[in-house]
């Protein structure tokens, strides 16, 4: 398969994922999502290259920023009544 329809076809199939997520979490339908994700992995169409240990490091690395960005914004808003 030609890369770039691969990568076409990798975008869409993130998109199906991620409002599969979003909308089975808003209507309690909590399946959605995973499901979403292994029918996309058992045809090909999502691939990951990332070890465990550097996705975990990427998540803390997001969570570890963004949290105390969350705590200022929120004491700077005055949200933190």
């Amino acid at each position: 398969m030609n890369s770039k329809v691969k990568t076409i076809i990798n975008i869409i199939g993130f998109y199906i994922g991620w409002w599969a997520c979003v909308l089975g979490t808003a209507n309690d339908n909590l399946y959605l999502g995973p499901a979403a994700f292994f029918t996309g992995e058992k045809f090909g169409a999502i691939e990951f290259h990332l070890s465990a240990l550097f996705s975990g490091l990427v998540i803390a690395i997001v969570y570890g920023i963004s949290m105390p960005a969350i705590y200022f914004l929120n004491r700077h808003l005055g949200l933190d009544s």
